[in-house]
């Protein structure tokens, strides 16, 4: 059985549910690998990097200001949020690079939007194959013969990332409705809620 082979909903389900998350791992990797940790600059995707200090209020789809600026404080206390879920633990990590690829399956792999069993016999198929993986890489490539600590740093940081996914589906609901954008981009309500 692969993905692909997998009913095209339950597909759609597990990549809706995957993708938040994906890119909060990868955000804050990225971000690591080029700026140290976070701080002004967050590294968003492979090409986009966004600046925390910014606060002009133009960007964004409203022309009302005080909407515009509530938001950029909502979004700020958002992001503080988040930070205070995960940054402690993923700076404790210090994740190598072949761990991030594994972060990336153990969080697919942790789902709640009721997907069929054989979807989740996948899932935990992936899930034991990145352990499995990385249990040979401590062992063979690092000489480790003690890696529960490092297999119990990525284990919270994905109880971390599931929390701070929660975190991103409040903080979207507030923003659709402040900005009223189900009236106009039905496809973003599909992707995010």
């Amino acid at each position: 059985l692969s993905f692909t082979k997998l009913n095209f909903h339950f597909q759609d389900l597990i990549f809706k549910d995957y993708i938040g998350k994906f890119s909060m791992v990868e955000c804050y990797y990225r971000t690591r690998q080029l700026w140290g940790g976070v701080g002004r600059f967050i590294m968003c995707s492979v090409t986009t990097c966004y600046d925390v200090n910014l606060t002009d209020p133009e960007f964004l789809p409203s022309s009302n200001s005080a909407n515009a600026k509530f938001l950029l404080s909502s979004a700020r206390a958002y992001a503080d949020d988040q930070n205070e879920v995960f940054m402690p633990i993923f700076n404790r990590s210090k994740l190598v690079e072949r761990e991030f690829y594994a972060l990336i399956v153990l969080v697919m792999g942790e789902t709640s939007c009721g997907v069929s069993e054989e979807a989740l016999v996948l899932l935990d198929r992936y899930r034991q194959e990145a352990l499995e993986g990385l249990q040979c890489y401590y062992q063979n490539e690092l000489g480790l013969t003690d890696f529960s600590t490092r297999i119990g740093n990525l284990m919270s940081l994905n109880h971390a990332i599931q929390e701070c996914k929660s975190l991103f589906t409040v903080f979207f609901r507030f923003y659709a409705t402040i900005f009223d954008m189900y009236s106009t981009n039905d496809m973003l309500r599909k992707m995010f809620l």
